[in-house]
């Protein structure tokens, strides 16, 4: 069964227990919710290629993005990379 048809068939169950209440908002989450996890699959693949994973990527990343000599806290790190400080030390 491909995702259109379980999502599609996910609404259509919701609404005949409820039929009062409009599930359409959730068929459109439900879609944007699936192709977010295709894409990030797709850049774990390609973050794997280069034997890292994306929350490494990440950290790399807000490294460069600051520049040689930039002096950035582990705080600050976890904060902009959206991650608890343990998080931050699990991918460091």
């Amino acid at each position: 069964m491909d995702i259109c048809r379980i999502i599609d068939s996910t609404v259509d169950t919701w609404g005949e227990v409820h039929p009062e209440t409009d599930f359409s908002a959730m068929g459109v989450m439900l879609r944007l919710n699936a192709l977010t996890h295709g894409l990030n699959r797709n850049l774990a693949e390609m973050a794997d290629t280069c034997g890292i994973t994306m929350g490494e990527f990440d950290v790399l990343a807000t490294l460069r993005r600051h520049g040689p000599g930039a002096l950035l806290t582990p705080s600050f790190i976890a904060e902009v990379a959206l991650v608890s400080p343990s998080g931050l030390t699990h991918r460091l």
